[in-house]
């Protein structure tokens, strides 16, 4: 029988330090899990809207109806966050490509200059000219009015526009938004978030098990 004291210590302590190191792992795992929890909520409903996308097709609210779709607001000539943004929705498409249910959509916030043509080529600079992503322009007043109260971001005004045009620093969000099937804005995350993309895949999975044709739940913003 071995009676050593100082080995008895010595197992004792390491057997202290593998119990800490698997609660740090399992307090490390669980943090990590919560980071790409996206929690949903419910806000505004996005009224009856037509623009049109980058192949020219008209896109209204009836064919987003009954899809998780991720919303996001750039301009074709930006130098900035929009080439980020628009490379991060890619990758998070390239995800999820296999869900019928699911579609993105870019507003652009500069329609008088945005095409459906450039519109077209800037979709194709990203590799994703896709039927399920949809580049939409239309009447300024109309996208301005959908961004800010159903989306509820900013977006510059069109004397704003013309002054902030030149200098490339135009005024729109960096937030992508989630809708659910009924049209409801459920999630919003900044595309600037290392984990957006998670953030962004775990809330379409949420809301693509819910079913089509359950009733809007009440906003709560």
């Amino acid at each position: 029988m071995d009676n050593n004291p100082t080995r008895y210590a010595l197992s004792f302590r390491s057997a202290k330090l593998i119990l800490l190191s698997s609660i740090l792992c399992l307090a490390l795992a669980g943090c990590k899990k919560q980071e790409v929890h996206a929690k949903i909520d419910s806000y505004k409903e996005i009224e009856t809207m037509t623009f049109t996308n980058q192949r020219n097709e008209t896109i209204s609210t009836a064919d987003l109806k009954g899809k998780v779709w991720v919303a996001s607001f750039v301009f074709t000539s930006c130098n900035t966050e929009c080439s980020y943004l628009t490379y991060r929705l890619r990758r998070v498409l390239g995800k999820l490509a296999d869900e019928n249910d699911f579609i993105m959509v870019s507003f652009t916030v500069d329609p008088q200059t945005d095409t459906p043509e450039r519109l077209k080529t800037y979709a194709e600079r990203y590799g994703r000219d896709s039927d399920q992503w949809h580049f939409l322009t239309g009447d300024y007043k109309k996208l301005t009015r959908i961004v800010k109260n159903n989306f509820l971001l900013p977006i510059a005004d069109e004397a704003q526009k013309e002054k902030l045009l030149g200098s490339n620093d135009l005024i729109h969000s960096d937030r992508y938004a989630v809708v659910d099937k009924q049209g409801v804005v459920r999630f919003y995350v900044s595309g600037m978030l290392p984990n957006a993309e998670e953030l962004i895949i775990d809330a379409v999975h949420q809301l693509l098990k819910e079913p089509a044709s359950a009733p809007n739940p009440p906003a709560s913003k």
